[in-house]
């Protein structure tokens, strides 16, 4: 059974008053050794806080929510660890719901987070999220006046903090070396359509081509959804549509290993016949059998920034709304060569 508060009252022969103020951690007149004292028998009982308890009280959870839209993916799972090492510092426990890209599941993880009185919420979008869905969501954030930080996907719709990537000029970045190394011929994966992501990186992959006076082949543009199987696909559209291509930009590393199981099994070899770029700079990118170049960004960082904008809204919700950018860059690996070489 767990020590009570009672308990370490009854060994220290202080009121429970005080061995709560203490524990606590209130402003009290309370001396330094009487509080050591108290704080040397809870850890002796094994004592555990009741923060449901202490939340009724302070309308304080310490807790934050957690939605994930793929824990599988390592981008998310780097991400997860950057939130729950910053939240940590601050004092938080964090409450990690994975919604399968689901919006279902997004919709049935915000009403238990709601529920155990959460005092903020992180969150990723699913892609399947848009136009009614996107609605509810928002009429349901609205409603229960939660603090949220979105990350890596924003929405105009949901009045929130963000904490975004510069998608324009990291898939810009990845397209202008591709030209460098002499490649015209060049396919592209994207991911839905209706994300802003993918706006952007098409955009950046546009002017990359445009800045250099070269043709913009959109028939190479392929939608694809951001994981691996729909890079395995897209790879094979884009070869039936032109056997000539020398590269491919695919709009996410996980889309990538699926263009190299691709190329893998029709006997293509990576780089020398077609070089391979991605986005994310996930960590098994540099473990392939041809690490992959691609486009890092800082996605540890990201977490804790998502953090800190949420602890400060929760703090002073009269604060203005902001969208944190982060800067991305090309990591140059094996994936990719001149193609005179």
């Amino acid at each position: 059974m767990n020590a009570k508060l009672k308990d370490i009252a009854a060994k220290t022969g202080f009121s429970t008053t005080t061995v709560s103020l203490v524990l606590n951690n209130k402003k009290t007149r309370i001396s330094d050794q009487t509080k050591q004292l108290i704080i040397k028998v809870a850890q002796e009982l094994n004592y555990i806080p009741n923060q449901t308890a202490i939340s009724l009280v302070t309308k304080e959870s310490k807790t934050l929510g957690l939605i994930i839209t793929d824990i599988s993916n390592p981008f998310f799972s780097e991400l997860s660890k950057g939130i729950s090492a910053k939240a940590m510092e601050y004092g938080f426990n964090i409450m990690l719901c994975d919604t399968e890209d689901s919006y279902e599941l997004t919709m049935r993880y915000l009403r238990i987070l709601v529920s155990k009185n959460v005092d903020g919420i992180i969150m990723t979008l699913s892609h399947d999220i848009k136009d009614k869905k996107l609605s509810l969501i928002t009429e349901f954030l609205e409603k229960h006046a939660i603090p949220v930080v979105l990350v890596e996907r924003s929405d105009h719709l949901i009045m929130s903090d963000c904490v975004i990537v510069n998608n324009k000029n990291g898939s810009y970045l990845a397209s202008r070396h591709l030209i460098e190394l002499g490649h015209r011929n060049v396919g592209c994966i994207t991911g839905p359509s209706h994300l802003e992501a993918t706006k952007y990186r098409l955009n950046g992959f546009k002017t990359a081509f445009e800045e250099n006076g070269l043709e913009f082949r959109k028939e190479l543009v392929v939608e694809g959804n951001y994981h691996i199987e729909s890079g395995y696909k897209c790879a094979q559209k884009i070869m039936d549509i032109d056997p000539r291509v020398t590269a491919i930009h695919a709009f996410n590393d996980m889309m990538a290993y699926g263009v190299f199981e691709c190329l893998k099994d029709k006997g293509i070899k990576i780089p020398e016949q077609i070089s391979v770029v991605g986005f994310d700079d996930i960590f098994f990118s540099k473990m392939l059998y041809v690490p992959l170049t691609t486009i890092a960004i800082p996605i540890h960082q990201m977490g804790e920034k998502a953090v800190q904008l949420l602890i400060e809204r929760i703090l002073n919700k009269k604060l203005p709304w902001r969208c944190n950018t982060v800067e991305p860059k090309l990591v140059v690996r094996q994936s990719t060569c001149d193609i005179h070489t």
